[in-house]
């Protein structure tokens, strides 16, 4: 028990909905590589559909490394992993990105794997910028307004005491017709 950590949340098969997950490396390791195979699948795929592949063919090309398009585009998974160029980024901002801006993707040709990886560089180089800035916006100090405040014409505490209004005018006086 001592390396083990208590966990609250999935209830498949464990009482009171706690379970225990070990913190052992081995296992930490075995899960770290099991995402990152999960991740890279994902690029895979959304770059097989952004660029218009069909994901078992593209599955068969890496599987059988025939053609020289299986290792070019097996190679651009590999740098769109490394640069953290995720498979919804990838299908989402860097695709919308290539047919808005792309001059052939305004005439509505699909991007090739290297052309989306290189718009997807500078798409991230965008949003790093765009983050950044507003990291700074939100770090900019407080302009405080610096007045000169006359004293005497400030009313003082004893004018609320008194009944005299803070707007200068006098009250009217009820015994007068």
């Amino acid at each position: 028990m001592a390396n083990t950590q208590i966990w609250e949340g999935d209830t498949k098969g464990f009482k009171d909905g706690v379970r225990e997950r070990s913190n052992d490396p081995m296992l930490i390791m075995a899960w770290r590589k099991q995402y990152m195979r999960c991740e890279k699948t994902c690029i895979m795929e959304e770059l097989a559909k952004s660029c218009g592949y069909g994901i078992l063919l593209v599955q068969f090309w890496l599987r059988n490394r025939l053609n020289p398009s299986a290792i070019d585009f097996y190679e651009v998974c590999t740098l769109c992993y490394e640069h953290e160029l995720t498979g919804h980024l990838l299908s989402g901002t860097i695709l919308a990105d290539w047919y808005a801006n792309d001059w052939r993707g305004v005439k509505g040709q699909k991007p090739t794997p290297i052309q989306l990886f290189e718009r997807g560089l500078s798409v991230k180089a965008d949003l790093l910028v765009q983050a950044e800035n507003a990291r700074y916006a939100s770090k900019t100090p407080a302009k405080f307004i610096v007045r000169q405040i006359d004293l005497d014409s400030l009313p003082s505490a004893n004018d609320s005491i008194t009944g005299r209004q803070q707007s200068g005018h006098n009250r009217a006086d009820l015994s007068q017709p």
